[in-house]
């Protein structure tokens, strides 16, 4: 077809045959008239105007109609010859009185709905489909006329009508169709594919996490399931259906967020900031909790006399743990220096410590890719003021209010903590037969609603200068709730 046009731009009447040998656009407003308008090849008609008169095309010829204003036209063809009109838009679906045969194509179109088109095209012979985006807002119509070319995107919003129910027949082989939802939820995608030429589509898990979380947490979601590692963590993202699950997860995986691995650590440093046992000697600790169990051992070498103690505490501790998805283990190596100084009845007391761990775990999420056995750091300390009230060096019983700071850090994740805490001692010491016992409870609360309490025992023989000490205690904060059990022997020089 020539792509040439002649323009109308002005009013034409012409009284004998109008032979048109190009391809014409008729301009907004302007009219074309002639008794016989006759089409000498395979030629397009721009319609703006209006175009009245008998239109003939030649045998063997195709004109093609692009019409945005009127027709007062009939129509007559030759032997072989065809008409198609061509929409694009809703401004060119102008109806064309055609009283012969004629096909309709749909091309380059943006957002018009299928059931405008088919009822458009109701007196067509066919109608062709192509490269077009269309709305598919009707069900269980006969669609045997509508012929696909190109690539296709449908917009279809109630996909639960048409789940295994073939929405296109005959789809050629070089057709790409898309579509298009209101699907909501991105961890669901819609696929089409294609059966015995028949066109359906499936709404469908998407597991391409690079979509659904940030680029490189979700490129890191991806090489965990290509190399087979981590299949329980993948599993349950795989297996999650809304956004909230996928960020639970990841907020609480040890391998998307490494902070996670430190949750034990953090319930040791609550303990170590209260304990400020004076005496030399050694023990053995275990805190468990519902995903994790730490054992260990500590050393204690500290002095004091009636109104100041001082001392150091070093520990060595194993963790065995998991955070639901994969298990872990972690040696830690830690010190926490202590002390206490008692003016009258008002007792200043202070802790400062710090550990570092080593964790045996492979594939840890460092915030661009991949890191094995991650090394972590935490660092502590609390100071209170508190009042002692003590009946005759027996019972005593100390209220304290005070300040307590963490701060952790592993990988390139960091969490810091700065927060009011208070509390009670209380304790009922006695001396038999040259052995001085000491019974004791304590009760920890901070503004963050983190719970601290225990009892403990202790005995110390004058004149052996040997002893030994027992806790019981648990600690309930956002973590969970952990109990933690020591037992150990101690020396007095």
């Amino acid at each position: 077809m020539d792509a040439s046009f002649v323009d109308i731009n002005n009013d034409m009447y012409v009284y004998a045959t109008y032979m048109m040998d190009n391809s014409i656009m008729v301009a907004d407003g302007v009219d074309l008239y002639a008794p016989n308008i006759s089409v000498l090849g395979s030629y397009t008609i721009e319609n703006f105007g209006t175009i009245t008169g008998d239109i003939n095309v030649c045998a063997g010829c195709q004109l093609t109609i692009h019409n945005m204003g009127v027709f007062n036209a009939t129509f007559d063809l030759e032997s072989g010859a065809s008409i198609v009109q061509v929409v694009s838009s809703s401004t060119d679906m102008q109806s064309i009185n055609f009283n012969t045969d004629y096909d309709l194509h749909v091309i380059n179109a943006e957002g018009l709905s299928l059931s405008g088109i088919l009822a458009f095209g109701a007196d067509a012979d066919s109608i062709l489909l192509r490269d077009s985006f269309v709305v598919w807002d009707v069900y269980d119509v006969n669609l045997d006329k509508l012929n696909l070319d190109g690539n296709i995107k449908i917009k279809i919003d109630n996909i639960d009508v048409y789940a295994d129910v073939p929405i296109l027949s005959d789809v050629p082989d070089n057709v790409n169709v898309r579509i298009i939802t209101n699907e909501s939820n991105p961890l669901f995608v819609v696929r089409t594919h294609v059966v015995d030429n028949n066109l359906y589509m499936t709404r469908v898990r998407e597991t391409d996490y690079t979509k659904i979380l940030s680029k490189d947490v979700g490129a890191f979601v991806n090489s965990l399931r290509d190399d087979g590692t981590a299949t329980s963590l993948t599993g349950a993202l795989d297996n999650a259906t809304t956004m909230g699950a996928i960020n639970n997860i990841v907020q609480n995986s040890g391998r998307l967020s490494p902070i996670n691995l430190m949750k034990p650590i953090r319930m040791l440093n609550d303990f170590e900031t209260l304990n400020f046992n004076p005496d030399v000697g050694i023990g053995a600790d275990y805190l468990f909790a519902d995903e994790f169990y730490v054992t260990g051992l500590n050393l204690t070498l500290g002095t004091g006399t009636d109104n100041f103690n001082f001392g150091f505490r070093m520990y060595l501790d194993y963790i065995m743990a998991t955070d639901s998805f994969d298990e872990f283990s972690a040696s830690v190596l830690g010190m926490t220096a202590y002390g206490d100084y008692r003016m009258h009845d008002i007792v200043v007391r202070g802790a400062l410590g710090a550990n570092m761990s080593v964790f045996d775990m492979d594939n840890v999420f460092d915030g661009n890719g991949a890191s094995d056995n991650p090394y972590g750091f935490s660092c502590y300390g609390a100071m209170d003021v508190g009042y002692l009230f003590d009946a005759d060096n027996n019972i005593y019983l100390m209220p304290y209010v005070g300040v307590a700071t963490e701060y952790m850090k592993i990988l390139n994740d960091n969490d810091s903590a700065l927060t009011m805490r208070g509390g009670l001692d209380i304790g009922y010491r006695f001396s038999v037969l040259g052995i001085l016992y000491d019974y004791s409870a304590y009760a920890n609360m901070d503004m963050d609603g983190d719970v601290v309490a225990g009892v403990r025992v202790g005995f110390m023989s004058d004149i052996d200068m040997i002893g030994g000490h027992g806790e019981i205690g648990f600690v309930d904060n956002d973590i969970g709730r952990g109990y933690k059990i020591t037992a150990g022997i101690d020396f007095k020089f």
